[in-house]
């Protein structure tokens, strides 16, 4: 593309509009691809019920990274190929929805919109200040990640409908906080079309745990890890009593520490955070459990 041209540029091969902040098209033929740190959009139109965005017949792509600078969340979901199809305002399968060969997306550290673990996609825009409304959002998982199993973060509370997109490797999705919603469709991930019935993918969960509902309600398998920890309200570490190690968990779940363990997050999420019952977790449940222990 010329440097005159008054709309659009290229960086290394690919398209963006004048001044590099959307990605109107990534190049077919790339294997991987980086977002420059300048771009925040993704270009995406509908015509009819076909969907097309920047990544469209991207086939050959199998890694995506995403800078901290880009704060991508909601351009990522909103061009999804089921796009058409579902009932809320956020989508599913998202930006990268029909691209084959996609093993992993890496976020960098920072990102105040995106996340990723082990190549999976989250949305993490709203999941601090409204704890325990709402978490981490898996929103795309690859569809050439090549592990046959996948634990979904106990600090996530929601897959997005479609945000599972058909994977011929993935056999098993394991959830390790009983309350993590299934939003919606998961049959792309364990049925190819309804002619092809994936019999060996299987859901586990705890007894009793929104995971093995939806199992039982979409004749999908399900495999028990058994009865969720009961743990007493503000016991973070589980060791059966309430102190300050266990204030100090939480403090450090809240400044968002990515030294803790999932054990740690797991224990979090169901020691009942919520201690004083306003609808949040905040630092005011720190000070309601000092304030238990006549802590000065």
């Amino acid at each position: 593309i010329s440097p005159d041209n008054p709309d659009f540029c290229s960086i290394d091969g690919n398209i963006y509009n004048k001044d590099a902040t959307m990605l109107v098209r990534c190049m077919p033929a790339k294997t991987e691809y980086t977002f420059p740190a300048t771009v925040q959009s993704v270009y995406h139109t509908l015509f009819d019920t076909q969907n097309y965005s920047a990544f469209n017949e991207c086939n050959k792509l199998k890694t995506v990274n995403i800078r901290k600078e880009n704060a991508l969340g909601i351009d990522l979901l909103t061009v999804g190929y089921f796009v058409w199809q579902c009932p809320t305002d956020f989508y599913g399968g998202g930006a990268f929805g029909n691209c084959s060969s996609i093993e992993r997306v890496n976020v960098e550290p920072g990102n105040p919109v995106l996340k990723s673990v082990d190549g999976v996609l989250f949305l993490n825009e709203m999941h601090r200040p409204t704890w325990p409304v709402a978490h981490d959002v898996l929103i795309y998982y690859p569809a050439a990640k090549a592990e046959e199993s996948f634990t979904v973060p106990s600090d996530s509370d929601c897959i997005l409908d479609y945000g599972m997109i058909y994977n011929p490797n993935l056999k098993k999705l394991i959830f390790e906080n009983p309350d993590t919603e299934i939003d919606g469709d998961l049959s792309n991930l364990y049925s190819h079309s309804e002619y092809e019935r994936r019999e060996e993918f299987v859901i586990a969960g705890y007894e009793g745990s929104k995971a093995q509902q939806y199992a039982e309600e979409n004749a999908i398998g399900f495999e028990s890890l058994g009865a969720a920890p009961a743990l007493l309200p503000g016991d973070y570490n589980g060791d059966n009593e309430v102190t300050i190690a266990d204030a100090v968990l939480l403090t450090r779940f809240l400044s968002e520490d990515d030294t803790l363990t999932n054990e740690q997050t797991t224990f979090i999420i169901l020691a009942k955070s919520d201690i004083d019952a306003d609808g949040l977790v905040t630092i005011m449940d720190v000070f309601v459990i000092l304030k238990g222990l006549e802590i000065e």
